[in-house]
């Protein structure tokens, strides 16, 4: 009579794995925001993507749009993230908005 196969066989592999892409977070505060990120970084074990994390220092919406914009031109990341919230500034939150739309349809807003 078979038991089926352990338990033991079925965790996950911790080889190296070549990674798949290269992502770009560009977060406000130089602290709650990267270290949310880094945190769910390592939570999520993601070790088959890079994912580089900056602080645009600030909370100017369109400061955060250049940064992401500037260092896409230096190194072609797959995907570029812009994580602000509006916190009653909307004409910079609109104009952070249109900035972004112009530069390429890579860098994806997230409020």
């Amino acid at each position: 009579m078979s038991r089926g196969k352990s338990t033991n066989n079925l965790k996950r592999s911790s080889e190296n794995k070549n990674p798949r892409g290269d992502l770009l977070i560009v977060v406000e505060g130089e602290q709650t925001e990267y270290n949310y990120f880094e945190s769910l970084k390592r939570e999520l074990k993601l070790s088959t993507i890079k994912i580089k994390i900056v602080s645009a220092n600030g909370g100017d919406p369109l400061e955060i749009v250049t940064t992401a914009y500037n260092l896409y031109r230096q190194k072609q990341y797959d995907q570029v993230f812009c994580i602000f919230d509006d916190d009653n500034k909307p004409e910079k939150y609109k104009q952070a908005l249109s900035t972004a739309k112009g530069y390429n349809k890579d860098i994806i807003l997230n409020l």
